[in-house]
């Protein structure tokens, strides 16, 4: 404040000075703006402390978190690393669910038959609709799955929770109230479920069909994905027909877009093409999201009711890249961020894509093979990669079909790696770059502690004989038969090694200790025989006669013999 009485105040994390002019009976505030660039950009820094031991029989996992004061974007990136670690942005897990069945309970002791979709609301409770257990099933954020609504027989009646029937349930959306909507593809209709659980038909007459109308005078054929709006408008892929409907609040169904043709032609809504579309989604400014499965395609249909291809080429493969590079394999589940980003099931391709705010794929988890498998987001498998959801973290939740369980992908940098074998010490450098390049370090050492024993190996039981003096020896190496460590092996020692006369007759345990490089210790045995004298055997001939000969010629045969006792020896005709 100066002496006029006017107070000078700097928002210092917003770049925004006030200037307070004490006029009259009040204050006027005048801001001054201070832009970004002229103010002074600061480094992002590392908010995690790293992980620098770890035992040989474990596996390395480093979470890492980082921040930017400015809010700058920023990237973690690994200039030093040893090849035994991988510097990951995606972790697999499995969420709920441990196989097929129909089972409530905590997380992966539960069991599902068939989950179809999953939707969450912003509390974070996850909705997973069972296509062959006529189910909807409710997870809780920690993990605890119950049945919210669905007797288990296939059927068609509105009611309350498990009294309700269902005939295939598929797509599943939550709106900002609670109210659960979801898509039946055998009954053709679309459901409402509300918070209490009561269960009625939002549209849909029962039959496949074609038929805008309100609500059950409306039909539809075989609906699959479903979203909702902030408006409170929903939208459904009716995958039989080949278009994406429109539900009003009030229940009042429209054709979107899609001329019900199968095809594959963009431009205006009622005149675009669709090949079968499993999935939709909405962002928060309306522009609509599907899934043109056997398009292959991400098709758009914007709010001036224009249908684009957002990405993929049309033809049936696997590559990142540009929007107009990026192919897919009947992509299956989709579902848009707060940023614009597009996250894909893409269905046989059994894999989870990304597609930018530019347009650009790529591939966060999963590779084409189908199997079952947690990790890293290039190590982990699907086997039917379902619709997916965004919790307010960026976590996606996805149905896995065919392995019958709810997997979850979370986003964050990740230090990982296999420690067996790796025993030793590792220098490691991460590097955190922010959107102006300014960067910081973080170096440190990772030790991998070798608490795996060597393999000790002793050879099977053997034979030694009194020398003239009277003594019989052996050493380590004598009764060792190949001990190994990754780590290497620091020494051999038995503890017998001298014999004599008490020795002889009597087998005799010799014991082999084996130590690696890490102090680790590990054990064999072998019996020893000692005996009086090497026994007498007779000379033996070690040469071949020769046994024909020309007649023009002298015959000549060079004799040899070995005695094993060493005794002198004659040899005769």
């Amino acid at each position: 404040m100066n002496k006029l009485g006017n107070l000078f105040a700097y928002y210092y994390s917003r770049y925004i000075c006030y200037f307070i002019n004490k006029t009259f009976f009040f204050f006027l505030i005048n801001v001054i703006l201070i832009t970004k660039t002229q103010a002074q950009n600061h480094a992002p820094e590392f908010t995690s402390n790293p992980i620098t031991t770890v035992n040989d029989t474990e596996i390395y996992r480093y979470p890492i978190s980082a921040s930017d004061f400015d809010g700058d974007v920023i990237e973690v990136t690994a200039p030093v690393l040893p090849e035994w670690l991988a510097l990951t942005n995606y972790w697999v897990s499995t969420f709920a669910g441990s196989g097929i069945g129909y089972l409530d309970g905590a997380g992966v002791s539960a069991k599902f038959d068939g989950p179809s979709s999953v939707a969450i609301d912003k509390s974070g409770n996850l909705y997973v609709t069972e296509l062959n257990n006529h189910r909807i099933r409710k997870i809780s954020t920690d993990g605890n799955v119950t049945t919210l609504a669905g007797s288990g027989v296939a059927g068609y009646l509105d009611g309350i929770g498990i009294d309700a029937q269902f005939n295939k349930p598929g797509g599943i959306a939550v709106d900002g109230d609670g109210n659960i909507y979801v898509s039946e593809r055998a009954n053709h209709t679309i459901r409402k479920i509300l918070p209490d659980g009561t269960v009625s038909t939002l549209a849909g007459s029962g039959f496949p069909g074609y038929k805008d109308s309100i609500g059950t005078n409306s039909e539809f054929s075989s609906p699959r994905g479903i979203d909702v709006d902030v408006l409170g408008n929903i939208y459904v892929s009716d995958y039989n027909n080949n278009v994406i409907r429109k539900i009003t609040p009030d229940g009042i169904v429209s054709t979107l877009a899609g001329s019900g043709m199968l095809g594959f032609e963009d431009g205006v809504a009622d005149t675009a093409e669709f090949r079968y579309p499993t999935d939709v989604t909405v962002d928060d400014q309306g522009h609509i999201f599907v899934c043109d499965s056997r398009n292959h395609v991400i098709r758009e249909i914007t709010i001036e009711g224009m249908v684009l291809t957002a990405a993929g080429t049309g033809e049936s493969g696997f590559i990142d890249g540009a929007q107009n590079v990026a192919e897919f394999r009947f992509p299956y589940g989709i579902a848009v961020d707060g940023s614009g980003n597009l996250y894909v099931a893409d269905g046989f391709n059994e894999s989870v894509r990304k597609i930018n705010s530019d347009g650009y794929t790529s591939t966060l988890a999963g590779k084409m093979s189908p199997g079952y498998k947690d990790g890293t987001g290039i190590e982990a498998k699907f086997n039917g990669v379902g619709p997916l959801a965004l919790d307010s973290l960026g976590n996606i939740f996805m149905t896995d079909f065919n392995n019958h369980r709810i997997r979850k992908i979370e986003s964050y940098p990740l230090l990982y790696g296999i420690a067996l074998g790796n025993a030793g010490t590792h220098p490691v450098q991460l590097k955190v770059t922010d959107s102006q390049e300014a960067y910081s370090l973080q170096e440190f050492i990772i030790t991998v502690n070798d608490i795996i024993p060597p393999e000790a190996l002793c050879i099977s039981d053997t034979v030694l004989y009194l020398n003239e003096n009277g003594n019989a020896n052996i050493d380590a190496l004598g009764i060792d038969n190949g001990s190994n460590d990754a780590s290497g092996i620091a020494s051999l020692i038995i503890d017998s090694s001298s014999f004599n006369y008490e020795n002889i007759g009597s087998p005799l345990l010799v014991t082999l200790t084996a130590t690696d490089n890490f102090s680790n210790e590990s054990t064999c045995t072998t019996t020893v025989i000692v005996l009086e004298t090497i026994p007498e055997s007779a000379p033996e001939f070690i040469s071949t006669p020769v046994t024909t000969v020309i007649d023009t010629q002298n015959y000549n045969y060079n004799i040899s013999a070995f005695d094993t006792n060493g005794n002198p020896f004659l040899i005769s005709a």
